[in-house]
């Protein structure tokens, strides 16, 4: 019997990767990223992926936010520092 991990990085899945998302701020807040998410998310259904992954800056409070409204699970930080050469 095949046990599936609690972490969801080690369970054999189709992962779809979104890696630009972004509505104009004047569109924003009437439905259109819901929309857009909807159907990409349907995409993703279709290519048979049963995980998204996506990045936001820790910055983007808005984006963190929008992601964890449709369902997204905190995952490990990358982190970064800028050296001079």
């Amino acid at each position: 019997e095949e046990v599936e991990s609690p972490n969801k990085e080690l369970n054999p899945k189709v992962c779809g990767r979104l890696t630009q998302f972004f509505v104009t701020e004047e569109y924003r807040r009437n439905g259109i990223g819901g929309k857009l998410y909807a159907s990409m998310e349907n995409y993703f259904r279709s290519q048979k992926c049963t995980n998204i992954r996506v990045e936001v800056l820790a910055a983007n409070k808005e984006g963190y936010e929008f992601y964890k409204r449709h369902g997204f699970e905190d995952r490990p930080i990358e982190m970064i520092k800028e050296i001079v050469i």
